[in-house]
């Protein structure tokens, strides 16, 4: 089997209450070494929003990833 290179990009949010919010989008390129192994990198945005009379949360992590994964 070849190595098969992908690119991607995937996004999703989410409403938590009034005016809460998760958001979460990443972009990469992936490549399947076998049927067995994928390697990917790329960047990832996470970002959590909610409020609750005077308390608040806010948490935004975002930054390039690596990772792999194993099939069998």
């Amino acid at each position: 089997m070849n190595s098969v290179i992908s690119l991607f990009l995937e996004a999703s949010g989410l409403s938590v209450g009034h005016p809460g919010y998760v958001v979460d989008a990443e972009t990469g390129v992936r490549v399947t070494v076998n049927r067995f192994l994928s390697v990917a990198g790329g960047y990832r945005f996470f970002e959590i929003h909610g409020e609750e009379r005077r308390s608040f949360a806010h948490l935004r992590l975002s930054g390039p990833f690596v990772g792999a994964s194993l099939r069998f």
